[in-house]
């Protein structure tokens, strides 16, 4: 720059303003020197690095919406969706593992604030702060959705606000300190409401042993952290006290943890429930012990869940092609219209063709029934015989006791390809099983006459891949690969944003991870405010 008074350019040769007859009244023009001629190459490599950081900026903003719409195909499946090239799925479950059930547009909005919550932990986990922040503000944009007494309900909302100020103190952003001071306030609301000032709904709910300790370590750090750099020094100083306090008291006994191990207990289980249980070894113990119980009843009722989803897709969908036939309903209508002298499975596929035909009403399903029995009895083996048996032999095995090619395999579809079912069905040959092995050929042209409604519902050789490989995680993503000819139309681009947030479920970056490893994080915030 060049300064400009009574007409002179100011001299920056060791005279003093007084000898340059520079005064206070004095008026100074502050003139910027023109910059020099850069050589062509620097131009051409700086336009190239603001191509490069433009395309990058413009690649992350494209990931972040691919991210956003998956989560929201994803949250928009209820009860695993209607189509087996839906690949994922979530279930929404307390801390028991039960299902809840939500109005559908408060469902979606807690599904994809919860995943993208989960998308941008991962992001925060590689120290990925301002990427994680701006996914963190989409999940915060669909919590806000939620109808009040349900963020109430549920701690969720206090966790992703105490992660965006722990990204917010890591960007060091002096303008984001009102916003962090604002949403530290918010998730301290937050979990009043969901655990009570005094933490008595947490305990009701979960006893003496509660994960979300180390979240309050971290809230109240980073309060600490807060206040300090908006000048409440005093307030900051004995927050810091209490936090050291709180970490030490969260840092497990070395011996406790030794003998833990010693009892076989994984070391980071060790480590995590002495932790949670405040350094009580008997208490750790019993948690230990009750949390393997817990999972394996979870498991078997996850392993329930997915056979009632497995059969959802087996039955196809309904006559307008929107919905997968109620499972439930069919049910029930196989126990109104049971009869000893005919196949329970048979009689459950007659009972889906009528809810199909009826679009899911059960009151015209029942006159259909009773007045049209034949129509649905021919459509019902028709849709069954458009299946295709994968495993060959097993029609080889049963042909081989006598039985037509054609009935074992309209048995085996019958059954799922169990097997032992099929010979068993075989053998009782209840209707219309006896009528089907004299004349065998009936099933010949049954997939040739096939309707395209019933061409166009879930192939039957499907159901098994895409359902059995589920992941078991407490907020569960079903999964599995379908076979690359069947499902060659589906996106790539799209498959790739569910696989990306399946992903991300499955190497189980919850937030209590994040918390749990050892405090170090926390411990070196509150040493380095110490220090100043």
């Amino acid at each position: 720059m060049r300064l400009l008074a009574g007409g002179k350019f100011l001299k920056d040769d060791g005279q003093t303003l007084q000898n340059q007859n520079v005064k206070t009244s004095s008026k100074v023009l502050v003139l910027r020197k023109p910059k020099e001629a850069e050589p062509v190459a620097q131009l051409n490599q700086d336009q190239e690095q603001i191509k490069l950081k433009m395309q990058e900026e413009e690649n992350k903003a494209k990931r972040i919406k691919s991210l956003r719409d998956a989560a929201e195909r994803i949250a928009s499946r209820k009860d695993g969706g209607t189509s087996a090239y839906e690949k994922y799925h979530f279930d929404l479950t307390d801390q028991n593992g039960r299902q809840f059930e939500l109005p559908e547009a408060h469902r979606i909005s807690l599904i994809m604030g919860m995943t993208l919550h989960q998308m941008g932990q991962k992001e925060m986990k590689n120290k990925q702060h301002k990427q994680a922040l701006e996914i963190f503000n989409l999940a915060d944009e669909e919590f806000r959705k939620l109808d009040t007494k349900i963020l109430n309900m549920v701690d969720n909302y206090a966790f992703l606000n105490v992660d965006m100020v722990w990204c917010m103190y890591h960007i060091s952003d002096a303008d984001l300190l009102f916003s962090a001071k604002q949403r530290l306030a918010l998730a301290e609301r937050c979990l009043v409401n969901a655990h009570g000032p005094n933490l008595e709904r947490l305990v009701r709910i979960k006893g003496p042993i509660a994960q979300e300790r180390l979240l309050y370590a971290r809230l109240h750090v980073l309060q600490a952290a807060v206040a300090h750099l908006t000048g409440q020094l005093e307030q900051s100083k004995i927050l810091f006290e209490e936090c050291n306090k709180e970490i030490n008291r969260l840092i497990p006994n070395q011996s406790y943890k030794d003998a833990l191990i010693s009892m076989g207990f994984d070391r980071v289980e060790s480590e995590r429930t002495l932790r949670f249980t405040g350094n009580n070894l008997d208490r750790s113990i019993s948690y230990m012990i009750e949390q393997r119980d817990k999972k394996a009843l979870q498991k078997s009722e996850s392993k329930k869940h997915h056979e009632k989803r497995k059969q959802r897709y087996r039955m196809g969908k309904i006559k307008n092609n929107l919905e997968l036939v109620n499972a439930d309903a069919a049910i029930q209508l196989q126990e109104m219209f049971n009869n000893e002298q005919e196949n329970e499975a048979w009689t459950l596929a007659v009972m889906v063709e009528a809810l199909r035909e009826c679009n899911n009403n059960v009151e015209q399903a029942v006159v259909l029934l009773t007045s049209n029995r034949s129509l649905l009895e021919e459509k019902a083996r028709k849709f069954v015989m458009s299946g295709r048996v994968k495993q060959v032999s097993k029609i080889k095995d049963l042909s081989c006791m006598g039985f037509h090619t054609n009935v074992v395999r309209f048995v085996l579809l019958l059954y799922s390809e169990n097997e032992a079912k099929a010979l068993e069905a075989l053998l009782e040959a209840k209707h219309p099983l006896h009528i089907l092995m004299a004349t065998p050929d009936v099933l010949d042209d049954s997939t040739a006459t096939t309707t395209t409604q019933q061409q166009e519902q879930i192939p039957m050789d499907l159901y098994d891949d895409q359902v059995s490989s589920r992941d078991e995680d407490d907020m569960s993503t079903g999964s599995g690969d379908s076979d690359d000819d069947s499902a060659s139309s589906h996106d790539d681009d799209e498959e790739e944003g569910e696989d990306e947030i399946a992903d991300a479920f499955r190497d189980n970056v919850s937030s209590h991870d994040l918390y749990d490893s050892d405090l170090k994080q926390e411990r070196e915030i509150c040493e380095s405010f110490n220090k100043m």
